[in-house]
């Protein structure tokens, strides 16, 4: 499939260069269809709405484990990256005393999880910062020496793009016997990934930014030989064997004692954001069609266009390890907050994001050449108005 262009995809967008998609992406027009064909459904036939849900529940695993290369039993649908971020978390096979190895400047959302971890079960934390994670070094060794069990961090930091090379990090994991848990969210679209080819123990991905489906719907990725050592904390009534069948099958089926599901699935704990789970399937539809690798060469062309654009702007551009589709800046404090200059780029019809005391933009594939240009005219204004 070629790529559609922006307009057939994003009809009535309204902002010229809509360059934050490590936010929120805009909904394209087929995934709004496919969520309103699915409300259609439970308008007109209430429960019987579920079969056509269910259907897309599993289509969308199938879609998720192609993107990134897993049998569809690794695969459990979440609600965000949270989700299965505290599923792991909580559940991994813990003992007092066990280190745990965090990266400093995360995003909260990967931190908080494990924070609550290691009070509940008594771990140690180490602290790496994200440039101990771009090859050997003295830092890394100190803390992987101290033979820790568990190592969490994110593909893509949020704040300035830089990026871990995951075959590094895959190989840490095997020759230290530690598990490695991948914050995705940043990453999976402009980047690749294979579970195949770089076995990462644990994958927990939200599905609003650069899968570009709606917020509330994302995925986890769990190795089985993992699963099956978790001690049951973060369980429902659906993560059990045969969970509906006291609904379907007659009297005396109500069983308390049944087994949890020994895959990723069991992490469906309970009744599911249908219609996220929908509008992700039309989503990662999208992405399939056009073709993966398009999707990443495209993104990131367009990501490394605008990044050696404002450099020769004269501006800041962190360029150490920026191998997805994040471009970022600090300005300095002349020109303003970055909330006012921000708005300043909005005046241009230009939409970024301004995390953590910095400027990010984040073009996608279905972006067109001009709003990288638009972007770049609307940076030279603003900072070089001369």
């Amino acid at each position: 499939m070629a790529v559609p262009h922006k307009d057939r995809l994003f009809p009535d967008l309204k902002y010229k260069a809509y360059l934050n998609n490590a936010a929120v992406a805009p909904l394209s027009k087929p995934v709004r269809a496919n969520i309103q064909h699915l409300m259609e459904a439970y308008g007109s036939g209430g429960v019987k709405g579920l079969i056509p849900a269910m259907s897309e529940k599993d289509q969308l695993r199938a879609n998720l484990a192609r993107i990134i290369n897993s049998p569809v039993s690794w695969i459990g649908i979440t609600p965000s990256t949270t989700t299965g971020l505290l599923w792991i978390a909580l559940e991994f096979p813990w003992q007092t005393g066990d280190k745990l190895v965090l990266v400093e400047g995360e995003f909260p959302g990967n931190i908080v999880p494990w924070q609550l971890a290691a009070q509940h079960y008594g771990l140690e934390i180490l602290w790496l910062k994200p440039e101990d994670l771009l090859g050997p070094n003295a830092s890394l060794d100190a803390v992987l020496a101290q033979k820790p069990k568990l190592m969490a961090l994110s593909w893509v930091q949020y704040q300035t793009g830089l990026t871990v090379d995951l075959a590094f990090i895959s190989a840490l994991g095997r020759d230290h016997h530690m598990a490695v848990c991948l914050d995705a969210i940043q990453g999976l679209g402009p980047l690749r990934l294979d579970l195949a080819q770089t076995p990462i123990d644990f994958v927990c991905c939200g599905g609003h930014k650069w899968l570009m489906g709606p917020e509330g719907c994302g995925f986890v990725s769990a190795a089985p030989h993992w699963v099956d050592r978790f001690n049951p904390v973060y369980e429902g009534w659906l993560g059990v064997e045969n969970p509906i069948d006291f609904l379907l099958d007659g009297e005396g089926l109500v069983n308390y004692q049944k087994p949890f599901r020994r895959d990723s699935s069991r992490v469906e704990l309970s009744t599911a954001n249908q219609l996220g789970i929908a509008g992700l399937r039309a989503a990662t539809d999208i992405l399939l069609e056009v073709g993966l690798e398009e999707v990443s060469e495209r993104a990131l062309a367009f990501a490394h266009s605008l990044r050696h654009g404002l450099l020769d702007l004269g501006l800041p551009v962190h360029t150490e390890a920026t191998q997805g589709a994040i471009v970022s800046f600090q300005p300095e404090p002349v020109f303003g907050t970055v909330r006012q200059i921000m708005l300043a780029y909005e005046q241009h019809s230009v939409i970024g994001a301004t995390p953590d005391g910095h400027l990010r933009f984040s073009p996608h594939f279905w972006q067109e050449w001009e709003e990288i240009d638009l972007c770049l005219e609307a940076s030279r204004q603003i900072f070089n108005p001369a």
